[in-house]
């Protein structure tokens, strides 16, 4: 038994092989199908197939461990989407990136000064892990 996987219409690729859908599948990006493919003998089988729609990916997304924080300057908005599509002087975004350990490595604000420049703080740690100061 092993998974297979189709992206945006295109062929079928295998995902990995067991019992279960593999821990180190690729993400999930467009309109994604996966099914499972079944064999005895000489008989090939597959499953019901599930269907992803990925509606929205930020501009932003990055493949780090982070926490996003909007701080929205006008009524009206709700959602994410909005959120994201808003221009520096109608929201302050900031963004604490942290380490595979939880530990913040830097924190970013989105063109937060009077010049629209970024403001970026690093964190350094001492030889016990511990934060030794902010630059």
């Amino acid at each position: 038994m092993n998974g297979k996987q189709s992206v945006e219409g295109g062929p079928w690729t295998g995902v990995g092989s067991g019992a279960s859908y593999p821990g180190g599948a690729p993400a999930l990006i467009g309109a994604t199908r996966i099914r499972r493919k079944v064999s005895c003998g000489n008989q090939i089988l597959f499953s019901d197939t599930l269907s992803f729609t990925i509606n929205y990916t930020s501009a932003n997304a990055e493949n780090l461990n982070y926490l996003r924080v909007n701080d929205i300057m006008m009524a009206g908005v709700y959602s994410w989407t909005q959120a994201d599509q808003l221009s520096p002087g109608q929201k302050q975004q900031t963004t604490t990136y942290f380490d595979g350990l939880g530990r913040k490595i830097q924190e970013v604000g989105m063109q937060i000064s009077p010049q629209l420049y970024d403001w970026v703080t690093p964190c350094q740690y001492d030889s016990m892990g511990r934060e030794s100061k902010n630059i």
